[in-house]
């Protein structure tokens, strides 16, 4: 019996942080929202009548890219095998894409089939980026001959440019920049008819991603339903619920005086009827058969995404956001092994979403983009590999110019072409080790996806400061 009990208190706490801090003041959310429409620009969304959600799968720790779209033409790949030695995958493993240029790694048989149907696509030669650099600009930096040179801190920290990836600013002490998500959710309110419902949900726990000015992230639990969140009731306690909800709600409704005790109480009532209609609308959403793996992370976190974005004509929703994770990508060890798995299940995960939007005919108005804060060495350190800066994404969904391979993948020849600073250098965008300076930034990636979301030129470049950097403001992977 008291086993029992303290598995429903353990619940209980569990939901209140779910409700309370993954939601992120929920209960002020449409007040929030008011204060936005009253200060909004002239130049207003309301008018948007299409659907379209974005969701952002964030390979966590710096996906491996080298290993995930491999050159597959014979010379091409025997560079690529003398530089990568025993990290490298074998040819005749490899599953070759549109043009056999290229091949995907063998764990993802059923993206490549996506890639090759025309509906994913790969964005090259990306990562955070301020400004162009070359490899040249980059060494002078460092030798102090070119202090101004605008380079990402903290290159090769995972926290760091996980921040950088998802706000596209330097980390500053004692503040938090918005996240490129929630500024996009941030301007594209009106055109959501609830402004109380949230439009920025997340799977995954809280990140800077989804954080914008007004704009919080509601938490959903992967895999499950929104709860009641109806405290003491019989699912959790009985069996003296009756009692217990009965003084909790007594509680709840004492007279106050005290400001923050009246917000508490108020924030946990309006957070309570809001999730329940957030709950109601999860539930009544229609419905899909296309299998989900239950014992695959990020396939339960898509599952609850499908379902989400079913819902969300209910919901008054023209435009939002999700936020779902896989990881961890980190592979200094074991990498053959441990990158396979984690493939596997990202190609499992990605096409059970699909499928489940084509069987919904939802597809065209859904896309999936991968993330990560970094790429990994070419070299190998005899186990794995290590943090590098440029790497490649996928882009998924009916909208995407797909079977393409956007941008200039990144280039190196089959042995060092010199040495700097005690490193051979496989490239003149190399750095040492095989770390390849990006030719695109995360700016371009995101902008392209705002754009598609229906953001105007002119705020792209509020949400992307370094935007005006790039002679490129669009990568192209997004149909028109």
């Amino acid at each position: 019996m008291k086993k029992k009990f303290n598995q429903n208190r353990r619940s209980f706490i569990q939901n209140l942080a779910l409700f309370t801090g993954g939601s992120a003041m929920l209960s002020t959310y449409g007040n929030l929202q008011l204060m936005q429409s009253a200060l909004a620009a002239p130049n207003s969304y309301s008018g948007l009548t299409d659907n379209k959600s974005l969701v952002c799968v964030f390979l966590l720790g710096g996906n491996d890219a080298l290993n995930t779209l491999v050159p597959y033409k014979n010379t091409e790949y025997n560079k690529y095998a003398a530089a990568r030695e025993s990290m490298a995958i074998a040819r005749n493993q490899l599953l070759p894409i549109n043009g056999n240029n290229h091949g995907f790694h063998p764990s993802l048989p059923d993206l490549r089939d996506l890639y090759n149907e025309g509906t994913l696509a790969v964005a090259n030669n990306v990562g955070n980026l301020f400004e162009p650099v070359t490899s040249q600009a980059y060494f002078d930096y460092l030798a102090g001959s070119n202090p101004g040179l605008n380079i990402p801190p903290d290159l090769f920290s995972h926290s760091h440019q996980t921040e950088i990836w998802q706000t596209n600013l330097a980390p500053k002490p004692g503040s938090i920049h918005p996240g490129w998500g929630g500024a996009i959710n941030d301007l594209l309110f009106s055109a959501n008819s609830n402004p109380n419902t949230p439009s920025a949900f997340t799977i995954a726990g809280n990140n800077l991603w989804q954080a914008g000015v007004n704009t919080r992230s509601f938490g959903i639990s992967p895999g499950a339903d929104i709860d009641d969140f109806n405290d003491f009731t019989n699912a959790t306690w009985p069996p003296h619920q009756s009692s217990r909800h009965d003084a909790w709600n007594k509680i709840l409704n004492l007279p106050r005086t005290d400001i923050l005790q009246l917000q508490a109480a108020k924030s946990f009532k309006d957070t309570q009827t809001r999730a329940g209609a957030l709950r109601d609308a999860f539930r009544q959403a229609p419905s899909f058969t296309t299998p989900f793996n239950d014992r695959n992370s990020l396939a339960l976190q898509l599952r609850s995404v499908a379902k989400m974005i079913a819902a969300r004509d209910s919901l008054g929703l023209k435009r939002q956001t999700f936020f779902v994770s896989l990881g961890p990508f980190d592979t200094h060890g074991n990498q053959l092994m441990a990158h396979s798995q984690l493939l596997s299940t990202l190609n499992e995960a990605l096409v059970s979403f699909q499928q489940s939007l084509v069987e919904l005919r939802l597809q065209d108005s859904v896309t999936t983009f991968t993330a990560s804060e970094f790429g990994r060495t070419l070299t190998s350190n005899g186990k794995g590999t290590d943090h590098a800066w440029a790497t490649d994404y996928m882009v998924m969904g009916g909208a995407v110019d797909g079977g393409k391979m956007h941008g200039d993948p990144i280039q190196y020849s089959g042995q060092p072409i010199g040495q700097h600073i005690s490193e051979n250098l496989f490239s003149a965008q190399d750095i040492g080790s095989g770390r390849f300076i990006p030719k695109y930034s995360t700016d371009q990636y995101g902008a392209t996806l705002a754009k598609w979301m229906g953001i105007n030129d002119t705020d792209l470049g509020t949400i992307f400061p370094n935007l005006n950097n790039f002679s490129v403001r669009n990568l192209g992977f997004m149909r028109s």
